[in-house]
């Protein structure tokens, strides 16, 4: 199976509900608003986070996507898209603490 028909596979046979969605985009928005970066997550970033979960979601045996698969790849799909301000690099913060930050204040969907 070429790479092309397993990510069409996925993305077709995961569900991912409508809260799932929303907490994606509430990530990615919280990005754009955080004072330390210049540059937040573009709706490239949301996407590549939404396949990201699925395709944990289908390597655990499940059909469908739960606040942890979004949380487990959070850091690893999205934090190399941010652009830090200079005076928060020189603090030494990165994009992995803001999205981590992030996920931690960002209530979660039941």
């Amino acid at each position: 199976m070429t790479i092309t028909k397993m990510k069409e596979c996925i993305a077709t046979q995961i569900f991912v509900h409508d809260d799932i969605i929303d907490y994606i985009r509430n990530m990615v928005v919280a990005t754009r608003t955080d004072p330390r970066l210049t540059l937040g997550g573009s709706p490239r970033c949301s996407i590549a986070l939404l396949n990201a979960s699925k395709s944990v979601a289908a390597m655990r045996g499940r059909d469908y996507v739960i606040p942890d698969d979004v949380k487990r790849v959070a850091r690893v799909a999205s934090a190399h898209r941010l652009q830090m301000k200079p005076e928060a690099e020189l603090e030494g913060t990165t994009g992995t603490i803001v999205v981590g930050e992030i996920l931690r204040n960002l209530p979660v969907p039941v």
